[in-house]
């Protein structure tokens, strides 16, 4: 659930939180970005767990039954939340690491080059060329990890990495905690 402009309007709409709540009882995950957590609270979805949602909003966690944790992202069981907007990020590759692992997750951070604390070790911003390299040629790269080893479009599938590129491709897969 997004939070920002129009998040009350929705807390106060008797049909929109009974439809949050009867699509979040029985999801596998329950999330939410920013005051949207307020959402997830105004529908009941976050009575006896930990939340976090945006600084401004934060301590009115606890009117839902939700226990406030001053964190960009909190997990607790089926329940992530992220602060901010600018937490989506850091929220979405947790959520990415939970359901198709940690080596996806840094293939996604290294792919929209996000590294505010990086999961892949190594050369570069991000990590290097070699977590992506090595995510191609396992199959774990595009939708579904499908094992065809696809990154990029059709038209560029028949380019290979040189030798050099190769040799320069070394990588970590050092766990961050998430």
């Amino acid at each position: 659930v997004p939070g920002g402009f129009g998040t009350v309007d929705v807390m106060q709409d008797d049909e929109a939180i009974g439809w949050v709540r009867s699509m979040g009882t029985g999801a596998d995950w329950v999330t939410s970005v920013c005051t949207g957590a307020l959402v997830l609270g105004a529908a009941g979805l976050l009575k006896g767990y930990e939340a976090t949602t945006h600084w401004a909003s934060h301590e009115q966690l606890a009117f839902f039954g939700a226990t406030p944790v001053k964190r960009r992202i909190v997990l607790d069981r089926n329940r992530l939340t992220g602060g901010g907007v600018t937490s989506g990020i850091d929220f979405a590759l947790a959520l990415v690491a939970r359901i198709r692992g940690e080596a996806h997750a840094k293939f996604v951070q290294l792919s929209v080059e996000y590294d505010p604390h990086p999961r892949s070790a190594g050369k570069g911003r991000c990590g290097n060329a070699g977590t992506l390299l090595g995510a191609c040629e396992q199959g774990r790269a595009g939708p579904g990890g499908n094992g065809q080893g696809y990154c990029a479009p059709a038209r560029f599938r028949h380019l290979k990495p040189s030798p050099a590129f190769r040799k320069s491709a070394r990588f970590s897969l050092s766990s961050t905690g998430f």
